[in-house]
């Protein structure tokens, strides 16, 4: 140990610190990150799908059910007889690429 002039003291140590995965202790953290994973392989999925959100000019194939279980916009939009709950498209204006995909990723 050492002191400085006003009587305080320093200490050296060395320290080390490690990380494990929450998986580890976790096993309900591995189910949730499978169901995520699944979740995600459905994105764009042809075979499936049932409706289409279209941004410029790029097409995400969806599911109605998904989407309108994770948003109240996209419930009220695909509930009413609109032109996108016959025409199975929901055209998306203002908006970029980037953030609709995003925006579907978390749904």
């Amino acid at each position: 140990m050492l002191y400085d002039e006003e009587g305080s003291f320093i200490v050296e140590a060395n320290l080390v610190v490690e990380m494990k995965p929450k998986e580890a202790d976790d096993p309900s953290l591995k189910v949730s990150n499978l169901y995520r994973e699944e979740m995600k392989s459905i994105l764009n999925d042809e075979k499936s799908s049932d409706v289409i959100v279209t941004v410029e000019d790029k097409e995400f194939k969806c599911h109605k059910a998904i989407l309108s279980a994770r948003s109240e916009v996209f419930k009220n939009t695909l509930a009413h007889i609109m032109v996108e709950s016959k025409s199975n498209t929901i055209v998306i204006k203002e908006t970029t690429v980037k953030a609709v995909e995003d925006m579907l990723k978390f749904i």
